[in-house]
């Protein structure tokens, strides 16, 4: 998931907002010292796309100056990115994700690191849990909740080098790999 901060810098009022754009949809916008009646009209100057702001550029020269600074993602913001695209093909909607989620994957992507010895390592972990989840055991292939997966981590890795070891054919599938 990438994600772009844009400042607009409104140069007659010398006043700047932040537009902050994931997957190049409008995430949110950071108003600073913005009046209420200013707010009110911030679409004319905020497009809703990261792909339409060269077009919000030109338009507004001389007026506004749009700034763009790319975001690399975290290590939990790559792991969330997998686990939401690996949910999302196995269920076909999006998973709710709640604090208590975030809390889990905390945990995971901490022990994952541990085990793996680096923040590469424990995305390259976690991408091999979801890639090969279609080959666990029933029961776990239908509690993809990550506080589930928190909690059974253990044996799920357990379960996961167990079939490795008994010469199973290497799983081809890279769908959860960055």
């Amino acid at each position: 998931m990438s994600t772009t901060k844009v400042k607009a810098k409104l140069i007659k009022a010398s006043k700047t907002i932040t537009i902050v754009y994931r997957n190049g949809k409008l995430l949110r916008v950071e108003f600073g010292s913005l009046k209420r009646e200013e707010m009110d009209k911030i679409g004319m100057i905020v497009p809703l796309h990261k792909s339409n702001l060269s077009e919000f550029e030109s338009h507004w020269v001389g007026k506004i100056e749009y700034t763009s600074l790319e975001i690399q993602p975290t290590l939990n913001q790559e792991m969330v990115d997998l686990w939401f695209k690996f949910y999302q093909d196995l269920m076909g909607f999006e998973p709710k994700f709640t604090g208590a989620d975030g809390s889990a994957m905390k945990q995971i992507r901490e022990y994952l690191t541990n085990v793996g010895g680096s923040p590469k390592e424990a995305l390259a972990l976690w991408g091999g849990v979801l890639n090969t989840w279609k080959d666990l055991e029933k029961f776990h292939q239908k509690n993809t909740d990550l506080k589930y997966i928190n909690s059974r981590l253990n044996v799920i890795l357990s379960e996961i080098k167990q079939k490795a070891s008994e010469n199973r054919p290497a799983i081809d599938d890279d769908r959860y790999k960055l």
